[in-house]
């Protein structure tokens, strides 16, 4: 098992890394939405996972989730753990209710 060296990236990817150890077994596929806070796409792969993308689509000065694409990878990629960031590292993006709601839903 591979961790971080300290502070607040210890702490955050640590938490990631437990997650990943606790609900998903090697070779099992993790959802992160990108661009994100680097460390999370390298626990995943570091630790013998799989790596599915949501790009996070840039659109009149914010940063929103396609929804197509997310269940589409979901479901192709039989997705064990979706790694949710809120507020979101770095688009600054701090979800809606609807939003999170609907991400729910695609489980």
């Amino acid at each position: 098992m591979a961790f971080p060296l300290n502070g607040y990236q210890y702490k955050c990817v640590h938490t990631c890394v437990f997650l990943e150890f606790s609900l998903t077994g090697k070779d099992d596929t993790v959802l992160i939405q990108e661009p994100v806070y680097y460390p999370f796409s390298e626990s995943i792969l570091i630790n013998d996972r799989k790596l599915a993308v949501n790009e996070l689509v840039y659109c009149d000065g914010e940063y929103l989730i396609d929804f197509e694409d997310f269940e589409k990878k979901i479901i192709e990629n039989n997705v064990k753990l979706f790694l949710l960031c809120s507020p979101h590292n770095p688009v600054g993006r701090v979800w809606k209710k609807e939003e999170l709601v609907r991400i729910f839903h695609c489980f």
